[in-house]
């Protein structure tokens, strides 16, 4: 009897028995990315909040955007 715990959207596939190392490694991983992504950002999100407007900075935001809620979609996981 296979142990399968859930279909991952990420991988396309259930997570069984046999794979959750490499499931634990994607995950610890990406929350890795996702937090030095965000942590990277913060400088830029002060230095537009004191009033400084670039371009570069609203996508740096965005990109941090889009890290934090990796962040939160993979600690639910």
């Amino acid at each position: 009897c296979l142990k399968f715990d859930h279909h991952c959207p990420f991988f396309g596939n259930c997570i069984g028995f046999y794979n959750y190392k490499f499931f634990l490694c994607f995950l610890i991983w990406s929350l890795v990315l996702c937090t030095l992504l965000v942590a990277e950002a913060v400088p830029v999100i002060v230095w537009m909040a004191r009033g400084h407007f670039d371009l570069a900075g609203v996508g740096v935001c965005c990109f941090a955007f889009v890290g934090a809620t990796f962040f939160i979609a993979a600690l639910g996981m």
